[in-house]
């Protein structure tokens, strides 16, 4: 299916497990949202080795810039930038992996 320009879309990993306010904490930022120029926002993920020192600065109440990211269980897409990604053709440039890609 096509992600259409302007639209927002929410993509999440098979294991995400949703906290008890995740529903209202979506919202809220979807809300926030609407004042910044975005093209991805992550609802969950795990800051990368090494980036404990790095600074995230607060663009709104409770969306920050963010630094290296570990893993990520969701994010919050426009469909601008799924086609910009869509169209540097992924698929083509993967590196095959043969091997456990989840470290739990």
């Amino acid at each position: 299916q096509k992600m259409i320009p302007g639209e927002t879309y929410l993509v999440l990993e098979d294991d995400v497990r949703f906290g008890p306010d995740f529903v209202a904490d979506l919202r809220r930022t979807l809300r926030e949202a609407k004042d910044i120029d975005w093209d991805l926002i992550y609802v969950g993920r795990k800051r990368g080795p090494g980036a404990d020192n790095d600074v995230e600065v607060m663009v709104t109440e409770s969306i920050s810039n963010v630094t290296y990211s570990f893993w990520t269980l969701g994010y919050l897409i426009t469909g601008d930038a799924a086609k910009v990604l869509v169209d540097e053709k992924p698929l083509v440039k993967i590196l095959l992996h043969d091997g456990k890609i989840d470290n739990f």
